[in-house]
């Protein structure tokens, strides 16, 4: 794999993408060289396109990359095109998500039922716009059950977790989830490849805060330990 220096703070596409992108470019080296000695042409007059390579002064002249590696496995020139990168990267950009949140408040119960997130994230450019929304609808899920659900609950005699498994320590399921909605700012890191930088823990890191000003907006009652629990709510904690 493509030395890189850290993938450390969501910068995995960052780091690793560009790496990933100056080998490709390594590849795409030799398979212009393979189609240059099948086309009898320089490499620098050969441009591609459509997954083709053809003669930039006559188009009409040209080959599929499929057929430049068969002919070159034909060859023994190998037939696959292998490219190396080794790249520490220039910069250390940040992303940033903001969290607006929704919640219903029971008085009664002290119940807090989230209804509605929005999540907008600055990454760049998104390389896969469906993965990013994914990571984002991941972080509500984490960060709404670090608000409500979530608690490691200690034994005081012993100190040993007294809810060790996923039936006791209750992680928000499918039917818990309030609708998501997501967007992205319209940006492009220079530095990044294809405009990228990076999404990750900060799906997650101000939901949490946002339901809490949440239930605080809706109910005048502002918790400072997590998770927040009818309880909490109707002691007014």
């Amino acid at each position: 794999a493509p030395f890189e220096y850290s993938t450390h703070a969501s910068r995995s596409v960052y780091s690793v993408g560009g790496a990933a992108k100056a080998a490709a470019h390594d590849a795409k080296k030799v398979i212009f060289d393979w189609a240059s000695r099948m086309l009898s042409v320089p490499a620098d007059q050969l441009e591609a396109r459509d997954r083709r390579l053809y003669v930039k002064t006559d188009p009409s002249t040209g080959m599929s990359v499929r057929e430049v590696l068969e002919n070159a496995q034909s060859q023994v020139w190998g037939g696959t095109a292998m490219g190396t990168a080794s790249q520490r990267a220039p910069a250390c950009p940040p992303h940033f998500v903001v969290t607006f949140v929704e919640v219903d408040v029971d008085t009664i119960t002290g119940r807090v039922r989230p209804v509605r997130v929005i999540q907008g994230a600055d990454v760049g450019k998104p390389i896969l716009p469906s993965a990013v929304r994914g990571q984002l609808i991941g972080g509500v899920q984490q960060g709404v059950g670090y608000a409500l659900t979530e608690e490691l609950i200690y034994d005081p005699k012993d100190g040993h977790v007294v809810n060790p498994n996923f039936r006791e320590y209750k992680l928000l399921g499918s039917m818990d989830m309030p609708e998501v909605e997501t967007f992205f700012a319209d940006t492009r890191e220079p530095t990044g490849p294809f405009g990228a930088k990076g999404v990750g823990e900060g799906a997650t890191n101000a939901v949490a805060s946002a339901v809490y000003n949440a239930v605080y907006n809706a109910v005048g009652v502002r918790i400072f330990t997590m998770p927040i629990t009818p309880e909490k709510i109707l002691e007014g904690e």
